[in-house]
């Protein structure tokens, strides 16, 4: 490998690129590697907390998500909510059909916040913009 790096000017400046990306992947490797190692002593996770939080937020401040079992876009969002382990209030208009008609739902998958309706899928980084969470 090294003959490989080698021209006229030698390899002591490409051995020392080389050597320090190296040490940068070291570096960010271990730093993650001790960031699970504590998180797996103390059962304690930031990003997991703040999800807890996020979802907590969410049904406190009476988000409602509206969907129906033959729609593709709703089993996305489901998909988003389920990876996170997000429970929020959840209406299926399938086997609840008068809430939906109450709610004035004409669209799935959609998200009813202070009276508001707004109808897609959304990511969470939307969500937290729409609902302040």
């Amino acid at each position: 490998i090294l003959y490989l790096i080698m021209d006229k000017r030698g390899l002591s400046r490409k051995l020392r690129v080389f050597l320090t990306l190296v040490a940068c992947v070291v570096f960010i490797l271990s730093a993650y590697s001790l960031t699970l190692v504590i998180s797996n002593l103390t059962g304690y996770s930031l990003f997991q907390n703040s999800i807890q939080e996020f979802g907590k937020c969410l049904i406190e401040k009476d988000v409602i998500f509206y969907a129906d079992s033959d729609c593709l876009q709703c089993d996305e969002q489901k998909k988003i909510f389920e990876r996170f382990n997000l429970n929020i209030d959840f209406v299926n208009c399938d086997t609840d059909k008068y809430a939906c008609y109450r709610d004035n739902i004409d669209f799935v998958p959609s998200f009813k916040f202070k009276g508001k309706l707004y109808n897609g899928i959304f990511s969470l980084k939307e969500i937290t913009d729409i609902t302040g969470c």
